[in-house]
Parts: structure tokens; sequence; C-alpha cells
């Protein structure tokens, strides 16, 4: 894997991390553009090697499946997520997305239970009715990080 790559993947799934923490929204422009950004490059690759093509279509399987899980779900998983998740599988290949989206659900549940232990042991119970939504994209970054680590060392 080429190292430009896990960096493009990175910088963008920091900023829409970044974004997702802030405003709970990433901009589709960010997304459609980082989107044509790894199409361009896969469609690159695929010209030099065109078995590579189902590799890419196979990257992009865990986005998808987290797109699904918005739709049963009815948005309860971001869509924004799932669409990040999609861009990122191209840039980094089918088994580093699947590691990530493994690594980032683990994180991300690890805080949550941490989340609601505070809640607990320091009386803060939230209102009845209430929804309390945790930013998934930065776990993703997180998960990128971890999936490509054994890759630099």
């Amino acid at each position: 894997m080429l190292i430009w790559r896990t960096l493009a993947d990175l910088a963008f799934l920091v900023t829409a991390g970044w974004l997702d923490l802030k405003t709970r929204r990433i901009p589709i422009r960010l997304i459609v553009a980082v989107l044509g950004g790894a199409v361009l490059a896969d469609c690159a690759a695929c010209a030099a090697q065109p078995e590579l093509l189902w590799d890419y279509l196979y990257a992009m399987l865990p986005g998808v499946f987290l797109l699904l899980l918005s739709w049963i779900t009815r948005g309860q998983v971001g869509s924004g997520d799932g669409m990040c998740l999609l861009v990122s599988g191209l840039w980094i290949g089918p088994e580093k997305a699947g590691l990530q989206l493994f690594c980032a659900a683990v994180m991300s549940a690890v805080y949550a239970a941490g989340l609601l232990i505070y809640e607990r042991v320091h009386g803060k119970n939230r209102e009845k009715g209430a929804e309390q939504t945790i930013a998934f994209v930065p776990f993703l970054a997180a998960g990128a990080l971890l999936s490509v680590v054994p890759e630099w060392f």
C-alpha cells in the first residue's frame, strides 16, 4: 500500500471527524471531493493492474454495511459515517477498511460504556427520552490509524 493513500485517508478522516464532533454533520462537498480523488487514484491503479478492480469494490463493503444500517435504524447510525467509511475503504483497501470498522466499533463501545458508568457514578441521569449521540467518524479515524500501524513498523 502506498503511504500517500494512507495519509490522504487519515487527513480526510481527521477533518471529517473534527466536523462530526463539532457539528454532527459532514459536508457532502467534502465527501464528494475526497471520493473523486479516491476514484481517480483507483482508476489509475486499475489501468496498471485490472485485477485490482475487485479489491476496490470489496473495499466499499464496510461503508455499504454502515449505510444499510443507517437506513434500517432510520438514522440512528448516521449516513455520514457510512459515506466516510465507504470513501476511506477506497483509499486504504478492503482488509484495512474491515479492520478500521472493527477497531472503531470497539473503541466507540468502550467510550459509550465509560460514559454510561460516569453518568451513573456521578448521578447525572439524563431526562427520560433525552437522546445522547456519539460522533463515530473520530473513531473511524483512530481505527484507520490502528489498521495501518502494523504496516509502518
